[in-house]
Formats: structure tokens, sequence, C-alpha cells
């Protein structure tokens, strides 16, 4: 296959002058559409002779500012609203913002950040600011499953570091991190660490693997979860999944709750919180009309 000599063609991983499948080319296309600056390419072929096929790629790049909005509801906790913006180019400059707001019942949280590509010793890196706050009302209850008073936190993260999307489908941030929450009524607690991220992802955008750790001055939390999705006989569909957690010294609106925000069967959300978690689910879906489905 005769290619054009651009940069970017490595993220196709097809070879010049070499054969060409048609699942590599496949799994090439989809690498650029889940890639960081574009979100497609246009191939543009055309017969060079009776054996070779030229090609002269165009790629796509993301729209300068994607907004987005969800909305859910969950009879324990009400609803839940996000709003989300990304601008790839603030101003006149080369850096990238972020903005995500939320708005529950129990939880308020608004998150700003800012990325900007760069180059370092001959490598593209992506450095960013981050800096969320939040109010969230933390739930406990007793051994009778009664509801216990909330206990709000006011809760503020400032990191600084690095973050990056690979092409098949990996992404990752870590850096260090300022952690300060303030209980009501309670004295303001303040952490410094470090703080990684990793989660790979399907062409959907559902993560199939996630890991989210800290260490710092004042606790230590790792999160682990992982996933499969199975298909069989058109409209079944089986997801195993496991979710491992381990904290130690965890204030409270960092303990983890049985089952994440998936919740786990038998119990309202956030009914059992724990300095460790354990556990393995199982899932069953029928697809009955359209996206309505019977789990």
């Amino acid at each position: 296959v005769q290619l054009d000599a651009l940069p970017e063609l490595p993220t196709l991983q097809i070879e010049p002058q070499g054969r060409l499948f048609a699942d590599s080319l496949r799994r090439g296309v989809g690498r650029v559409a889940n890639s960081d600056p574009f979100q497609g390419v246009w191939l543009n072929p055309a017969p060079e002779d009776s054996a070779h096929v030229g090609f002269r790629p165009t790629f796509i790049d993301r729209p300068e500012r994607t907004i987005g909005v969800g909305l859910d509801y969950v009879t324990s906790i009400g609803a839940r609203l996000w709003t989300g913006v990304i601008d790839r180019r603030l101003g006149p400059t080369r850096v990238e913002g972020t903005a995500l707001l939320e708005l529950g019942e129990i939880r308020q949280e608004l998150t700003l950040g800012a990325r900007r590509t760069t180059s370092l010793l001959g490598l593209t890196v992506h450095p960013i600011a981050r800096f969320s706050l939040s109010r969230e009302q933390v739930r406990f209850y007793d051994a009778d499953r009664v509801p216990l008073p909330p206990h709000e936190v006011d809760d503020a993260r400032l990191l600084f570091g690095f973050e990056r999307a690979l092409s098949w489908g990996g992404r990752y941030r870590w850096g260090a991190e300022s952690h300060f929450w303030l209980p009501k009524s309670q004295p303001a607690v303040n952490a410094v660490g470090l703080r990684g991220s990793f989660w790979w992802l399907r062409r959907t955008g559902s993560p199939i693997v996630t890991v989210d750790g800290n260490l710092n001055t004042r606790y230590q939390r790792l999160l682990i979860t992982g996933n499969t999705v199975r298909h069989f006989k058109k409209r079944f569909t089986f997801i195993p999944a496991v979710r491992f957690g381990f904290g130690n010294n965890l204030p409270d609106q960092e303990t983890f709750s049985l089952g994440g925000d998936d919740g786990f069967a038998g119990y309202r959300r956030f009914e059992v919180r724990g300095t460790f978690e354990n556990t393995t689910t199982f899932m069953l879906k029928y697809a009955l009309i359209g996206p309505i489905s019977l789990t």
C-alpha cells in the first residue's frame, strides 16, 4: 500500500509499501477515532495499478468546543445532573480547557482543568492542572439499616501533573495533589501527596479496567475495577465484573461503598461503607425493544 509520509501515519499502523489487511486497517481507523487530537480519518483510496492501491489520508481534527449533558435518577439518592464543556483552544493560546459540573441531592461538584500539548526531550507530553470543589452529604446507616444523619463535608483538590490518551484506548493521569477537606463542625484537614489514575476504555467510552491510587500524608487508597462484555444469541449480554479496594486512614468521603456507583444487589446505594472492598458481580441483560433491556 502506498501512503503519504505524514507524521500521523503511525497511528494507523499501516506500513508503506506493505500488504494491506482489512482487519488491520479497521483497527487502525478505530485507533485514530479514539486518539486525543482526531475524531476520524478519510483514507482517500485510489487505484495505482491492478495490484496496488494508494492512500492519501486526511485526518479530521476534533471540534474546537464540545458540550455534553447527562441526567439520571435513582430512588435512593434522587436525581443527578452533569454538564461538561471542552474548549480545545482557550483564546489565542494552545491550552485546552475543561469544565464539569455535577448537581445532585447528596453531592455537588465543580471541576476545572487546563492542559497543554508540548514537546519535552523529543517526546510529546501533556502537562495539566486540575482543580475541583465539592460538597457531599456522606451517608451512613446503623446496624438495623436505618439512615443516620449525613456527615456534610466540603472538599477541594488541586492536581499538577501529566495525562495522555493512547490510541489503543488507554488513558492515564498522574501528578502531585493537595487534598483539603472540611467536615461540618470539625477542624479542616489537608493532605499532600501523589495521585495516579489509569483507564482502559472501549470505543463506546465504557471502561474495561480502571485503576485509581492516592498516596499522601494523611491516607492511602487504591481502587481497581475490571469487567468484560459477552454477547450471545443476539439479545443476551453477560457482564462479569470485579472490584478491589484498599484504604488506610480514609476520611468519611473516601471510604468504599459496596458496588460503587452501580450499587450492590439487596443494598441501597452507599448503605455499606468500609476501608476494604472485594466484590465480584455477574449481570445478565436481555434486549427487549431498542435501548430497553431486562437486567
